[in-house]
C-alpha cells in the first residue's frame, strides 16, 4: 500500500507541475526584495549561512532549496587562482561551485544587508555557470526569487532558462546587484533552473565568475485534489488491515 501510496502523490504533483515559467529581472534593494518575498506567504529560504567555506560537488543537495552543480569548465582566474584576500581556500582547482565568504571580485553576501548579519554565498567559481534543480524535497511551490551578484561584468552575456523561457543579460558592472523573480504559473515539485555564461557567439564562456543568494521559494499547499485522493487511499489502506487481521 506504500508503494501504492507514493506513486499515487507523484501523480498528482506531476500533472499540477506541468507549466510554464515567466522570468523577470529587477534592481536589487531591501525593500524590493523583502516585497517580493514578503507576498509569499509561507516561503522556505537558502542563504548558504551556516555552511562552510569551500568546493561543493556536482549534485550537492545539503541546501533547502534542491541540488547545485557546475554547468562546465575549468575557471582559471583570479577567482580562483588568487585568494589570499578575496575568501580563497586550498584545494579549488575551478572545476566546481564553490561556498564562500568574504568578497571576492565583487561578490558579497546579501544576507548582510538584509538582515545586518550574513556572509556567505553560492560562488560559479568562475566555471561556465550554474545549474539549479530546485526542489522542497516533494512539497510544491509556485514562485522562487534569489538575488544575483556581479554577473557579466568582464564581457560575458548571461543567459538564464527555466520551465521553457529564458532572458539574457550583458554589460552590467562589478558587483551589481539584481534579483531575479520566477513564476510558474501554477504549483510544481521540481523545476531546473540555468545561469548559463556564454560568449559573443553564444558558445560557454568561463572566467566571469557570479554568484546567488537569499533564494525563496513559495510554498504551497499540496493540491486539494491530492488530500481527497490520500483521504480515500487512507480509508482503503484501514479496510485492507481490518480484513487481514479477521
Amino acid at each position: 500500500m506504500k508503494r501504492f501510496l507514493s506513486a499515487a502523490i507523484v501523480a498528482v504533483l506531476g500533472a499540477a507541475g506541468a507549466q510554464a515559467a515567466s522570468i523577470s529581472v529587477t534592481d536589487f534593494s531591501k525593500p524590493a526584495y523583502e516585497g517580493l518575498t514578503g507576498s509569499m506567504g509561507n516561503s522556505v529560504v537558502e542563504d548558504f549561512e551556516g555552511f562552510t567555506e569551500g568546493n561543493i560537488e556536482n549534485g550537492w543537495s545539503d541546501s533547502a532549496v534542491g541540488s547545485f552543480y557546475s554547468l562546465g569548465g575549468e575557471g582559471s582566474g583570479g577567482t580562483v587562482t588568487d585568494g589570499t584576500d578575496k575568501g580563497n581556500f586550498i584545494g579549488n582547482d575551478g572545476r566546481k561551485l564553490a561556498l564562500r565568504d568574504g568578497n571576492v571580485y565583487g561578490r558579497t553576501s546579501t544576507t548582510a544587508t538584509l538582515s545586518g548579519n550574513g556572509e556567505m554565498f553560492l560562488d560559479s567559481n568562475d566555471t561556465w555557470g550554474i545549474g539549479w534543480q530546485a526542489s522542497l524535497g516533494g512539497g510544491m511551490f509556485d514562485r522562487l526569487v534569489l538575488v544575483l551578484t556581479d554577473a557579466t561584468d568582464v564581457g560575458a552575456t548571461m543567459r538564464i532558462l527555466a520551465g521553457g523561457h529564458s532572458v539574457t543579460l550583458s554589460g552590467l558592472g562589478n558587483g551589481d546587484k539584481r534579483i531575479v523573480e520566477i513564476a510558474f504559473g501554477g504549483g510544481v515539485s521540481t523545476a531546473n533552473i540555468l545561469f548559463e555564461n556564454l560568449d559573443a557567439n553564444g558558445n560557454p564562456r568561463k572566467n566571469d565568475g557570479f554568484s546567488i543568494d537569499d533564494i525563496a521559494l513559495s510554498a504551497v499547499p499540496l493540491p486539494a485534489g491530492a488530500w481527497l485522493l490520500l483521504g480515500g487511499l487512507g480509508a482503503l489502506a484501514a479496510m485492507r488491515r481490518r480484513k487481514q487481521a479477521a
